[in-house]
């Protein structure tokens, strides 16, 4: 599996790269690995509600964030700096996948990569990874064709206040945590991708190569 980092770009531009990387393992090309961080963002899976952001367009437009609706599972989330998201492009069909086991597996990588910092994570009936009863990741995913797009986000050094203007995935009062935040020192993404692209290896019992 390739592995390929491209730090902050915006989120369409995520959603096309996505598209292409999709197209190429459609084609049988080697599955792919995208790592990237996004701008301030709020998106919304195909179970989203336009109530579940909790503030108007103007005081979005103040805060300078944008909305997408996209056609991932799930429902209302935030992405912005300081969040590591991790897009696997993979043939579900080659590895003999569930879209549901697949999720597990994905899961499964998260708890691997926080076990690296000695952090266990603590329920399996909420959507997402928790920590303490405090979020740290989400998922959500699409399939078509066999083949993946979306995934997961983990928030590293992220601004945790941005998810006060939303139900995060549907899940009232829910709240938020980062890898900084548990460990109490400044952690970057340059520290963890690699980190988290090898625990997401494992679970699916892949290596992963990187290139720029």
């Amino acid at each position: 599996m390739i592995g390929k980092y491209y730090e902050i770009i915006p989120y369409a531009d995520g959603l096309d790269l996505q598209k292409t990387y999709h197209r190429k393992v459609l084609e049988g090309k080697e599955d792919t690995l995208l790592f990237m961080q996004h701008p301030n963002v709020y998106t919304l899976g195909r179970r989203g509600k336009d109530s579940d952001i909790l503030v108007d367009a103007k005081k979005l437009s103040s805060l300078k964030i944008e909305t997408y609706h996209t056609d991932r599972g799930g429902e209302v989330t935030y992405h912005g700096p300081g969040q590591i998201i991790a897009y696997p492009i993979i043939n579900l069909k080659k590895l003999g996948l569930k879209p549901t086991d697949y999720v597990n597996t994905l899961i499964t990588g998260i708890e691997h990569f926080l076990s690296s910092y000695e952090i266990q994570s603590d329920n399996r009936t909420l959507t997402g990874v928790w920590v303490t009863g405090e979020k740290i990741a989400s998922l959500g995913i699409k399939v078509s064709k066999g083949v993946t797009t979306h995934g997961l986000a983990i928030n590293i050094n992220t601004d945790l206040s941005y998810f006060e203007n939303i139900v995060a995935c549907g899940i009232d009062n829910s709240v938020p945590t980062s890898l900084s935040k548990i460990l109490n020192r400044n952690i970057t993404i340059e520290d963890t991708y690699k980190n988290l692209a090898k625990s997401i290896g494992k679970s699916l019992d892949m290596e992963v190569s990187w290139q720029n």
